[in-house]
């Protein structure tokens, strides 16, 4: 392999790695927004369903409020993927 395709080869990657650079910590907020979203949303409903049966004289479900993960339970997940 010559120097100008090596050359070529090297700035070509270096375009798909500045893509990916930008495009991955785009994707990964987003996913972030519509999990906070979509637990904001979850709580909503079981307010509402606890409030009904209450309405409707039953024992109200249990409500586990969803958290964002620690850090530390982010790492955590790694090391069990090994």
């Amino acid at each position: 392999m010559t120097y100008v395709e090596l050359d070529r080869r090297v700035t070509k990657l270096e375009g798909r790695v500045s893509d990916i650079e930008y495009t991955m910590p785009r994707d990964i907020r987003g996913v972030r927004i519509y999990s906070t979203r979509l637990g904001s949303q979850m709580i909503t409903m079981a307010h509402g369903i606890a409030a009904i049966m209450v309405h409707l004289g039953l024992e109200p479900i249990q409500i586990e409020e969803v958290r964002y993960p620690t850090d530390a339970e982010i790492d955590e997940s790694f090391e069990a993927d090994c």
